[in-house]
């Protein structure tokens, strides 16, 4: 469940037990690309009906039945422009890839940017309109350690040691 919203930095609201992709509001009729085989988002957009794609550049991390969407990561000057939402893992600031994929991207486009990989220092980004910034809070610090270093995920984690947060605009 959603808590209230609090204002945030320059217009944006900081929602607390927030999805970014709930945030994002995808309709069916909106063709939306996921950059990564982010398993949650494929599977709500799947959901949902909407048309996607798959930039990535590994296949192999693509279940059988998601393969129909995906794209070579290479791809992405001829598919990023096609998106009405674009859906980038955070793990594109490591890599570098995250200024051609935005340089793509349509100005009307919504992008969300999402993972814990996500700064929540946002002023680099909250220029253009229509971004989201998914990530989470980490509330207890040493619980989160020990989750890591078992091999845990998300799954294990958020909610109990790290709420997710998105920082939307007003």
């Amino acid at each position: 469940m959603w808590r209230p919203s609090v204002a945030g930095p320059r217009g944006y609201r900081v929602v607390e037990n927030a999805d970014a992709f709930d945030i994002a509001r995808i309709r069916p009729d909106e063709t939306a690309v996921v950059v990564g085989a982010f398993g949650p988002f494929l599977k709500a957009l799947r959901g949902i009906g909407a048309r996607h794609f798959v930039l990535e550049k590994d296949p192999a991390t693509l279940r059988p039945d998601e393969m129909g969407h995906f794209r070579p990561a290479e791809s992405y000057p001829r598919i990023v422009p096609q998106a009405d939402v674009l859906l980038i893992t955070g793990t594109t600031l490591v890599n570098d890839s995250l200024p051609g994929l935005i340089a793509c991207a349509r100005p009307e486009a919504r992008v969300v940017l999402v993972g814990p990989t996500v700064p929540m220092l946002p002023d680099a980004f909250l220029d253009r309109r229509g971004m989201i910034l998914g990530t989470v809070r980490v509330a207890d610090a040493e619980a989160l350690h020990e989750v890591l270093a078992q091999g845990g995920s998300g799954y294990h984690f958020f909610g109990k040691y790290a709420p997710r947060i998105v920082l939307a605009q007003d």
